[in-house]
């Protein structure tokens, strides 16, 4: 029991400690997410790497075009771009023991929705995506966007903080289209709904 009540303090005390260099502006994660590095001076600010943030920069000009989450996927894929999977934060490209290296360009629709949604490419730092439920469980789970701690203008946006916000309210409102038993969209999928 004082074993175990040791371990739930020296968790929240990791915790707070992490809270506390996030709150004051210090990127705390292991490595950079895509279209971003850490500085090579100070491993805590993240600067823009321009071998992948025009790829984020033309993600968001898609959605704010109006395309879909998979429409924007299937026009990464034509054009054969690394997926943020294989690239390493440290520069040079992974490759995967037994996948083929087509694979290495098969962009997801999570990999799509997790740029158009986290706030570090509006120049804000997020903390709190996931959570483990107990200090015990290596497990965690993923938390609602309006839940995360975020803190505002830290970095350099790859895109501007307007544009981030307009895609945001854009994905809110895109209708989700369903096929019907036939395995057509009915022109008025997702717009209407049967009581």
């Amino acid at each position: 029991m004082f074993n175990e009540l040791y371990a739930k303090d020296t968790s929240k005390k990791v915790k707070s400690a992490k809270r506390a260099r996030v709150m004051s502006g210090m990127y705390v994660a292991t490595s950079a997410p895509y279209g971003y590095q850490k500085d090579k001076e100070d491993r805590h600010r993240l600067v823009i790497d321009e071998r992948y943030a025009p790829t984020v920069r033309m993600i968001f000009d898609l959605a704010k075009e109006g395309k879909g989450i998979s429409a924007i996927r299937s026009h990464i894929n034509t054009l054969h771009i690394l997926r943020p999977s294989a690239v390493n934060p440290n520069g040079y490209e992974r490759h995967f023991d037994g996948e083929d290296d087509a694979r290495r360009y098969e962009w997801s629709n999570n990999s799509i929705r997790g740029i158009l949604r986290n706030p570090v490419y509006a120049g804000h730092l997020v903390m709190g995506k996931r959570v483990s439920p107990s200090f015990k469980s290596h497990k965690s789970r993923c938390v609602l966007p309006e839940n995360y701690t975020v803190v505002k203008d830290v970095h350099e946006p790859i895109v501007d903080r307007a544009d981030f916000e307009n895609v945001q309210r854009i994905l809110e409102n895109i209708p989700v289209k369903r096929p019907n038993g036939d395995g057509e969209i009915h022109p008025l999928s997702g717009l209407l709904f049967c009581k």
